[in-house]
């Protein structure tokens, strides 16, 4: 028994790549109250903040929610050094991972709040990693198609 596969409809697929310049913020344990606290607690309302602006970068460099659905997504988020290092110690780290807070989960469920809608799924990580730098920002990689 052979599959049925419709042909009238071609779906359109592409890959797109984003910058986000500024400190990667990751997603805060929410809690019931968050929904109605006026004003909301400060991890709240960092994230909502951080959130609009990362979906206003990714929209002006060509992302379209609620057409687009992420069958990919690779995330590289990268974060300062302390001022307080020396410079010894800069050069050494420069490039290296990450260990501190926030958890890369946390910034991948981030990344994923703002870039998917609630009923929606992303089949595949290719790659997400943290690591020091001289500027702060997250570069996001996606594979899309056209949502049905």
């Amino acid at each position: 028994m052979t599959p049925i596969i419709p042909s009238d409809k071609s779906f359109q697929r592409g890959k797109l790549m984003f910058h986000y310049e500024g400190l990667p913020i990751g997603k805060p344990r929410m809690v019931n109250s968050d929904r109605w606290r006026d004003p909301p607690r400060g991890p709240v309302l960092r994230w909502r903040a951080f959130k609009s602006q990362f979906l206003a970068v990714a929209m002006e460099q060509g992302f379209r929610p609620g057409w687009m659905s992420i069958t990919s997504l690779s995330i590289l988020a990268i974060f300062p050094m302390p001022k307080s290092w020396p410079m010894a110690k800069r050069s050494i780290m420069l490039g290296g991972s990450h260990r501190q807070k926030p958890d890369l989960s946390n910034i991948v469920k981030g990344v994923e709040d703002a870039l998917v809608d609630d009923d929606e799924t992303i089949a595949l990580y290719t790659a997400c990693a943290k690591l020091w730098g001289p500027n702060p920002g997250l570069t996001v990689s996606l594979e899309w198609e056209e949502k049905p």
